[in-house]
């Protein structure tokens, strides 16, 4: 259903009219007929609020030469001031209302003579001061440290000064109140901020008239998605209103997002007079005009338009509450917004980062090149820097344990530790430290390709890298269990896996659920899986050997297989897909068997460079930096992929994180890029 609201005209123009004919110059008196006609600005709507409804008009004659002024009350549209004196006049005159308070006041300096009997006064001056008071109110469990931002703002020629102030915050409301404020038109802008991020916000056109209070309630309805404000009703809204409809989206409508919309002011009955527009989307100016086009984000949004004319007070204000909605194909993501350093006060963003979701929802973005790791909650598809600190040692892995507080780190100088997270303070303590050595000191890293996002076993996580033993003369491949809970034995148990391979492994993907890993040589084209052992949970079995048919191996993955036996590898080789498949129950070197090749219909030059799989294994996301792209697969049974649409970036992506529940996608470019991109999750 469209909503209407109107905007409100309080000019009233007393005009003279013609007089008759038969004054004479020599008689040195002339009659001065005042004739009140309204009716031009009556006919631009078809009601008035009573209480600014002019029904009575006084008007008063004092003669500049001296004596005791006139006063004539009327109802009637017109008014003789009979056998005046020629000579100069001051003219005023007000209008009432049906309770006798004066709403309007005007005034002129007439000349009156033989040839020169017609008077205008234009009643253009709003009477006496008012008040206003507006209760903002909000969820105090969605917003962490909230703040309310208020402008009222003198409009429609009205004089005064702007009033821009923060509001005191008392639990999850906030009160704006001003006095004795002058009668007229005022805008009012009000911004909900959580830690310096708009969440939400809403734009009003108000009047102010006589001895009243403006009194309202505005709750901002807020939740983990983009919010925006409830509906505002204005006590004491003053004026005549003008009659404007919002064409183009309707109250409580549903429209896609990230999809232009057009959207219009229809304004009935003032097609012969000028109408000054202004849009806002949640409480932030998006241009003026009669019509606007805007491209909203995912989430719920207020569209409030303010129209005005050239009369006093003309000012009025109409709202359309709507949902942007990711209508399109589910686990298909759409870019929810760029995000940048500017716009995020204390967030540090470069090409050289690691990120992952946290237990609570929130982001862990760790940026070496400026050495901090930082916590960043998901406010109105922007982020909030929630906690901050300093890094020691730049961290080239990191990996959270699902329904932990628990997580991985994996140094440059190859050493690992766990840390735990605090939600209340978004900050990280470490639990364990070392550089993986065992008890004799023999055994250490030389390189570390990825942490398992599974805790195997109570206190312990799975390192997959490169282990060096000194009684060795050639590194060894190794998937290795570390027990952050034993400080004083912090390598648990490591499993060798060919001391005479001597390959240099440079195409890492492990699987969402911890238990699979897979790594490829770029240049020999040989492979090494992991998989969590059939029968014993706290043991990895291996499977390693040539891939045939590869040459170009890009990015690598673990699909999912109905057969508990099956361990079925996906690799991007140029423009297409390779599937592979090893035998869990065979022996390690039995290797891998090629089962089939697809030519990927994107097109070619897309040099993918990561596979990302959501956690319930449906849907499987390929970042390309050929076309700066995201490309969305779904996954049937047996792992068959089938392609269902590409998402335009905007940058060279280099890797991407899913949030558990599967409805965001945080992706980093090469040059600090950073964009949050929203996942439809339902069919």
């Amino acid at each position: 259903m469209k909503r209407n609201k109107t905007a409100t005209i309080l000019a009233l123009v007393l005009v003279a009219l013609a007089l008759a004919t038969g004054c004479q110059e020599a008689s040195k008196t002339a009659d001065l007929r005042v004739t009140l006609d309204d009716s031009i600005d009556r006919t631009l709507v078809p009601k008035d609020p009573e209480e600014f409804k002019v029904v009575k008009y006084r008007v008063t004659c004092q003669s500049r030469s001296g004596g005791d002024p006139i006063t004539l009350d009327t109802i009637r549209s017109s008014i003789v001031f009979q056998g005046l004196p020629l000579g100069t006049y001051d003219i005023s005159a007000t209008g009432r209302n049906e309770s006798g308070v004066d709403i309007v006041s005007g005034s002129s300096e007439f000349n009156l003579t033989g040839s020169n009997t017609s008077a205008t006064i234009v009643l253009n001056r709003l009477i006496g001061s008012g008040h206003i008071s507006i209760t903002f109110t909000w969820d105090g469990a969605l917003v962490q440290d909230p703040s309310v931002h208020v402008t009222l703002t003198p409009i429609d020629g009205q004089t005064g000064e702007t009033v821009e102030r923060t509001l005191e915050t008392s639990g999850s409301s906030a009160t704006f109140t001003a006095n004795d404020l002058p009668s007229g038109s005022y805008r009012l802008t009000a911004r909900l901020m959580d830690k310096g991020v708009g969440v939400a916000g809403c734009v009003e056109a108000v009047r102010i008239s006589d001895k009243a209070t403006v009194s309202a309630q505005i709750p901002f309805n807020l939740d983990k998605l983009p919010s925006s404000a409830g509906s505002i009703t204005l006590e004491n809204q003053a004026g005549i209103p003008i009659s404007c409809t919002i064409n183009g989206v309707e109250e409580g409508q549903t429209v896609q997002a990230q999809q232009k919309l057009e959207v219009s002011l229809a304004t009935a009955g003032l097609e012969e007079m000028a109408v000054d527009v202004e849009w806002y989307l949640d409480g932030e100016s998006i241009g003026k005009g009669t019509a606007i086009s805007l491209t909203p984000q995912p989430g719920q949004h207020r569209l409030d338009v303010v129209a005005s004319t050239d009369k006093l007070g003309s000012s009025g204000s109409t709202t359309i509450k709507f949902e942007a909605a990711l209508l399109g194909q589910t686990g298909v993501p759409v870019m929810g917004g760029r995000v940048t350093e500017s716009s995020v006060e204390g967030l540090s963003l470069s090409g050289d980062m690691v990120m992952d979701f946290l237990v609570d929802g929130n982001l862990m973005i760790i940026d070496n090149d400026a050495d901090r790791i930082q916590t960043c909650a998901i406010v109105r598809n922007t982020l909030r820097v929630d906690g901050s600190q300093k890094i020691d040692d730049d961290i080239v892995v990191a990996a959270s344990i699902p329904g932990t507080a628990h997580i991985g780190f994996a140094t440059r100088g190859n050493k690992v530790a766990m840390y735990d997270y605090s939600s209340g303070t978004g900050k990280f303590s470490e639990v364990a430290d070392g550089a993986c050595l065992s008890g004799d000191g023999k055994v250490f890293y030389n390189g570390i390709y990825g942490i398992s996002r599974k805790g195997h076993g109570e206190g312990r996580f799975a390192v997959f890298g490169f282990l060096r033993i000194v009684d060795f003369d050639k590194p060894t491949n190794a998937f290795s269990l570390h027990d952050w809970q034993d400080t004083e034995n912090f390598m648990a148990s490591f499993q060798q896996i060919d001391g005479k391979v001597t390959d240099s492994y440079d195409v890492f993907g492990v699987h969402p659920s911890g238990d699979d890993a897979i790594m490829i040589d770029r240049q020999t084209r040989r492979a090494f899986a992991y998989f969590q052992h059939l029968e014993i949970a706290d043991r990895f079995d291996t499977i390693y050997g040539e891939l045939p048919q590869l040459t170009d191996p890009d990015a690598v993955t673990v699909l999912p297989s109905s057969g508990r036996n099956i361990l079925r590898i996906l690799v991007a080789d140029g423009d297409r897909f390779l599937i592979y498949e090893g035998d869990k129950n065979g022996k390690a070197t039995d290797g891998f068997t090629y089962r089939e090749s697809m030519i990927r219909p994107e097109g070619s030059g897309l040099d993918s460079v990561r596979f990302v799989l959501n956690a319930s294994d449906t849907f499987l996301y390929v970042l390309n930096q050929g076309n700066e792209s995201v490309s969305t697969y779904e996954i049937g049974s047996e792992g068959k992929l089938t392609y269902k649409a590409m998402t335009e970036l905007g940058f060279s992506p280099v890797d991407a994180v899913i949030s558990p529940a599967g409805d965001y996608m945080a992706v980093y470019g090469t040059g600090g890029e950073f964009a949050l991109l929203r996942i439809r999750t339902e069919a």
